[in-house]
């Protein structure tokens, strides 16, 4: 999307696999696909692509849609239903297993029974 690594720029083609990544369930795909839905005017198409970022688990959407939000774009009920959604995806996916395995990331050591939540 952004030309790197000496390729030429080349929106369309990124869109187009983007859309491709999307359609097979890759939720960052459709974040991107906000950004660049955003960035062209087509607000109601990036708010519908963040959405669906964030009801996957994508914490940056619901950073998108937040801001979305205080700029008045939605409103507050559409921005908590996209946030429960998020919150609900990583319930799905939640297990002690992960949880240590994302606390060891981070360099924090965690005790028999501790839990610390992965998507906070």
């Amino acid at each position: 999307l952004e030309g790197e690594m000496g390729l030429e720029r080349n929106e369309s083609k990124a869109k187009a696999c983007l859309e491709v990544a999307a359609k097979s369930g890759l939720v960052v795909a459709y974040f991107y696909l906000g950004d660049i839905a955003y960035q062209r005017g087509e607000t109601d198409l990036a708010l519908k692509h963040w959405r669906m970022s964030a009801k996957g688990g994508f914490k940056l959407a619901v950073d998108k849609l937040i801001k979305c939000h205080q700029e008045g774009l939605i409103s507050k009920r559409s921005l908590e239903e996209s946030m429960r959604a998020r919150h609900d995806a990583c319930e799905e996916i939640r297990s002690e297993e992960r949880d240590r395995y994302v606390a060891l990331k981070r360099g924090k050591e965690m005790a028999d029974g501790e839990v610390e939540l992965y998507y906070r």
